[in-house]
């Protein structure tokens, strides 16, 4: 049954098309897209550790020894519900609570050029700029980690993961060879059709989290100060290849216990992306309505690496090999192991 009092998610959309046509054979347009999400779904946790400063006496807040009263040994015996009744309240951990009070808003401005096929040509670029900002969303938070401190989400508000790709650019060309007079250049060089296909995408973003309750409040996904305003290492080189260095460890350093860091989400960028891929295909008539097409593919023909983000645990403050990249963007374990260049070659015959 539905959640008393809970509001469903409904977003509102929007869009703005302007079309020109030039001559017979190029068409521009520019194209506004933006939506609005209302009521999307966060999660924060509601039995949260209440950090008590100063040192407390064996037997206060389950301390088996005089020292600090916070500390992630006692982190249950601190939580709000054994504060108010510590026979009931012992029995609950961490307590993951939906909200359904988050928004987020896209904007996104698309620029196109296309010309039509003619004289054994066409082209199509395209131009992305776009922003994705809000709360952070979790559908389903677990007990004992929200993605944000409880009752406190718009601290959290930053851009999107995911879809906050912030430019894009795609280039696709088709083109056939000429038929030339001379017959044996005829017989080589004559309706090879070239198609290569460009993308170039912006930095992604990824979150660089403390490793550590540093608030010791029993709250996961915490994130560190950033005490230089240029977090990236100037020299990309790593100690134990094959890796690539990308943060400058001195930038970002741990909060005072029992606080949260100044750093939110997804607001450091790591590499571009940049992938060039291409087709090269002719068809051989031999006789009538039969025919040979032999077809080469090339994917990311210049074999160029794409490196992803620090992903964890590199990107916890604590790991030893804090802020290196050792994946790309296949996901293949190793840098320049998966996003590899390759060649198909293909030969059919049609009748």
């Amino acid at each position: 049954s539905p959640l008393k009092g809970f509001h469903p998610v409904y977003m509102n959309q929007w869009n703005l098309s302007v079309q020109r046509q030039i001559g017979q054979d190029w068409l521009l347009s520019a194209n506004y897209v933006g939506n609005s999400t209302i009521h999307m779904v966060s999660g924060e946790n509601v039995n949260l550790a209440t950090y008590i400063p100063g040192n407390c006496v064996t037997g206060q807040y389950g301390l088996r020894a005089p020292g600090p009263c916070s500390t992630t040994a006692n982190t249950n015996f601190r939580r709000a519900l054994y504060l108010q009744n510590p026979t009931l309240g012992q029995a609950y951990s961490g307590i993951g609570q939906i909200d359904d009070g988050g928004t987020q808003s896209y904007n996104g401005l698309n620029l196109s050029a296309r010309e039509r096929l003619s004289r054994g040509f066409t082209v199509a670029a395209n131009y992305t700029w776009a922003h994705c900002i809000g709360d952070p969303y979790n559908q389903n938070p677990p007990a004992g980690a929200g993605v944000a401190p409880a009752g406190n989400r718009r601290q959290w508000r930053s851009n999107c993961n995911g879809p906050d790709v912030r430019q894009l650019f795609t280039l696709s060309l088709v083109t056939t060879t000429p038929k030339f007079s001379n017959r044996a250049l005829r017989l080589i060089a004559s309706d090879w059709q070239f198609a290569p296909l460009l993308s170039i995408r912006s930095a992604q973003e990824f979150t660089v989290y403390s490793g550590l309750d540093i608030a010791l409040n029993g709250q996961g996904l915490q994130t560190p100060n950033l005490v230089n305003t240029n977090p990236y290492a100037a020299n990309h080189d790593c100690p134990s290849a094959p890796c690539i260095g990308w943060l400058n460890k001195a930038a970002f350093a741990q909060a005072t216990p029992g606080n949260y860091g100044n750093l939110g989400y997804y607001n450091l960028k790591g590499p571009g992306i940049f992938q060039l891929n291409l087709a090269l295909s002719r068809n051989f008539p031999v006789w009538e309505r039969r025919t040979i097409q032999l077809r080469a593919e090339a994917f990311n023909l210049p074999n160029h690496l794409n490196p992803t983000t620090p992903n964890a645990p590199t990107a916890n403050l604590t790991a030893s090999n804090f802020g290196q990249i050792t994946n790309d963007i296949s996901g293949n374990n190793g840098i320049g192991a998966g996003d590899y260049r390759v060649v198909q070659l293909a030969m059919k015959f049609i009748f």
